[in-house]
């Protein structure tokens, strides 16, 4: 059987993607072609890394660092800085591949795929800035002060019941305890959306806000610790 024909001849490299809406969260592996079996292979990887705390990639060594893998938790918010530019191109057309499938018969959960073709040299990581990395004392203080914060809320609400703004608050939390602290900016930016659908009272509701805003840049976490231990 042959895999590879046309225009496709002429690359080495394949993108393979998936969307999962019910999650927002986009994941994609390379493969390298084998002439000698004809067929698609893995690459051998050298090293796993965050760009942030919503991104974790796999690089491998091909001639320089290349990604081979990476899974973009809320993706269809804004992408983080590093990704090579025809990873975002792919993960910007599954985006655009779920949002056309109008089949009203197709449920949210519904997974959407593409596959392309690409040259080594469209894998190359960028050079990019160090990004902004809280410290572990204040990973670990924004972590349990909005923990702290969310239960206390809870309990105040006296409703154990499923709730999108407390949620939000949780994922946030979980967000920040695998961050290695960098930035949590989509988890941050999609807490402050799902707490238009809360419906925890006011005053509730106005803290977690400020909250998530406050979390939404590593340079303004030590404020939302602040806020968290403060408003209740």
């Amino acid at each position: 059987m042959k895999y590879k024909t046309g225009e496709e001849v002429e690359k080495m490299y394949r993108i393979q993607g998936r969307y999962r809406p019910l999650s927002d969260t986009a994941i994609l592996w390379a493969e390298r072609y084998n002439n000698v079996e004809d067929t698609w292979v893995d690459i051998p990887l050298y090293d796993r890394m965050r760009l942030d705390a919503d991104t974790s990639v796999e690089i491998a060594l091909v001639g320089a660092k290349a990604l081979v893998g990476c899974q973009v938790m809320h993706a269809s918010y804004d992408l983080p800085d590093g990704l090579p530019v025809r990873i975002v191109e792919v993960i910007e057309s599954l985006l655009q591949s779920w949002v056309a499938n109008d089949d009203e018969e197709s449920p949210i959960s519904t997974t959407v795929s593409v596959t392309a073709y690409v040259d080594v040299e469209e894998l190359m990581m960028p050079k990019v800035p160090e990004p902004a990395r809280a410290s572990r004392a204040v990973q670990k203080a924004v972590e349990a002060s909005i923990a702290d914060m969310t239960e206390k809320l809870q309990k105040r609400e006296g409703n154990d019941r499923y709730d999108a703004g407390f949620a939000a608050m949780q994922e946030l939390v979980a967000s920040v305890t695998d961050s290695d602290g960098l930035s949590c900016y989509r988890t941050a930016i999609a807490a402050l959306n799902a707490l238009g659908a809360s419906e925890a009272d006011d005053e509730s509701q106005a803290l977690m806000w400020k909250v998530a805003k406050k979390m939404a840049f590593v340079t303004t976490w030590e404020e939302a610790a602040r806020l968290a231990v403060n408003g209740v």
